[in-house]
């Protein structure tokens, strides 16, 4: 998996194209050291549409999550809770995106989707 993204002029992109790939990389790892880490699947084929929505995804991921950690737990717990946080798989194909709800279904958080995406390359 690798995908383009397209500048808007919001420099919160950058942030989003780091944690979508973060996040892929490390889902698997996480759902086997965090019981309770769920998975938010993004099945979209417009590169301008995932561009512009991804940032506002992890913004509102990462301000709910951070409201729910304590400002009393330690450091280092504080920042392992952070890796507990809802993972984001971005599909951009119907066979990618069953790939990940095989993979990562038992921690479905959601799934959002235009319902038009390509098909075995259709």
């Amino acid at each position: 998996w690798l995908w383009p993204f397209v500048w808007q002029g919001d420099v919160s992109l950058f942030l989003a194209m780091i944690k979508v790939v973060e996040d892929r990389l490390n889902c698997a790892h996480d759902v086997e050291q965090f019981e309770d880490l769920k998975t938010i699947i993004l099945v979209e084929d417009n590169v301008k549409f995932y561009s512009s929505y991804l940032p506002l995804v992890y913004s509102e991921l990462m301000e709910q999550h951070q409201a729910m950690l304590s400002d009393s737990s330690s450091p280092a717990l504080r920042n392992l809770k952070m890796r507990a946080r809802p993972k984001v798989l971005l599909c951009t194909n119907y066979e990618e995106a069953m790939e990940c709800l095989n993979k990562f279904g038992h921690r479905l958080l959601g799934v959002i989707t235009d319902i038009g995406f390509p098909r075995n390359g259709v």
